[in-house]
């Protein structure tokens, strides 16, 4: 049994797209929330102004058998200073020692209560920060990716064969190749936060070419899962991962998404 065995022949017709509601309740308690095709959680974060006091995660989905454990791994990041770039949690953890998509949240929450705690405006406290992410499928070559926060258009980005075409400053670059590495160097620190995020979700996005919902009760190893990427295919989970979650496709129902927030 091999992953290529269950091409998706309807690909090409949909989109793929990620929610993401962070949430500042006080000045030292912030809130996020994830949703996508194979994902659902949510991560709460107390801090002290300074560093991560506390760290809490809840599963709604998840594609593995293994993913839970992720949750007491990712109290490993309790002490982490607070910062405006999110890839200086790297410098803490290593990422591919966690849920990748428990720490990406995590690094984009700790940049927004940093920002919140150095902000003169009493008003920043219950922000919502509504992140929309969606991918098209590839289709004769071409893709695009877009990224927006609370309705405003942050990132739009023409693809061909995976490669970036427009906008011109992130010509030639491909997302799933090395574009981190170069981001750090090449742009601020704002502009990284977005490309992080769009980069993520095209990651998460190749799924779409395969039927993963015919691959329940697959061992993840066999049918070429990435060994070594993350909390829930290494250390030797790698050899008793599961896949168990439902992938939900959301390209003709976006307002389904993050329907678990508390109110």
């Amino acid at each position: 049994m091999l992953l290529f065995d269950y091409a998706d022949e309807s690909y090409g017709t949909g989109t793929f797209r990620r929610h993401i509601h962070i949430k500042a309740t006080s000045s030292t308690c912030i809130k996020g929330y994830l949703e996508d095709e194979p994902h659902a959680f949510s991560v709460e974060l107390q801090h002290d102004q300074s560093k991560i006091t506390s760290i809490e995660a809840t599963w709604v989905r998840h594609p593995t058998s293994t993913c839970p454990g992720a949750i007491d791994k990712l109290k490993e990041l309790e002490g982490a200073p607070l910062s405006s770039n999110p890839l200086d949690i790297r410098a803490f953890s290593d990422s591919k020692s966690h849920c990748t998509h428990f720490f990406d949240l995590t690094a984009l929450m700790i940049t927004h209560a940093y920002n919140t705690n150095r902000s003169t405006k009493s008003s920043d406290i219950g922000t919502v920060f509504f992140y929309t992410m969606a991918i098209t499928d590839e289709a004769n070559g071409l893709s695009t990716a877009r990224l927006n926060l609370n309705g405003k258009e942050l990132q739009y980005w023409s693809m061909k064969h995976g490669t970036i075409e427009s906008p011109s400053h992130l010509k030639g670059q491909n997302p799933m190749m090395g574009m981190t590495s170069w981001a750090k160097d090449k742009l601020s620190v704002q502009e990284i936060s977005e490309v992080l995020c769009l980069q993520k979700a095209i990651f998460v996005a190749t799924g779409r070419r395969f039927k993963l919902n015919e691959l329940q009760g697959a061992n993840c190893k066999e049918v070429g899962q990435p060994i070594g990427q993350c909390y829930a295919m290494r250390d030797g989970r790698e050899e008793e991962s599961i896949r168990i979650g439902k992938r939900i496709d959301f390209t003709n129902t976006p307002e389904d998404m993050l329907q678990f927030i508390d109110p």
